[in-house]
């Protein structure tokens, strides 16, 4: 299998994996699935960086195709999470009490 037949595999891949995302009742995946999503991609990234240690000769241009796009994947799903306001920890908030006896000369 050439390096071209590869590529445009993986790009079908990529596109049903998106579509597959987007394609919800309301538009807009839901909070689970998203972070499902964004857990499958981060998977996929660290195994085509393992592909590229082991990988040598013709195949080494479709690994880092391979890598960048899995990166730029996962990095559209952590964008859009973000913007969802879905994160790791819940949201702290932090008081600052100012204190007049804690004065510096």
């Amino acid at each position: 299998m050439n390096i071209t037949k590869l590529i445009q595999s993986w790009i079908k891949d990529l596109v049903n994996m998106t579509r597959k995302l987007l394609a919800t009742s309301a538009g807009k995946p839901k909070p689970h699935d998203l972070v499902a999503a964004a857990d499958s991609a981060r998977l996929n990234w660290q195994q085509a960086w393992r592909e590229f240690d082991q990988v040598g000769g013709n195949y080494t241009d479709y690994v880092i195709f391979k890598i960048n796009s899995a990166e730029r994947y996962y990095m559209l799903l952590l964008k859009q999470a973000r913007q969802e306001g879905i994160g790791a920890w819940p949201a702290v908030t932090v008081e600052v009490i100012a204190d007049p006896s804690n004065t510096h000369p």
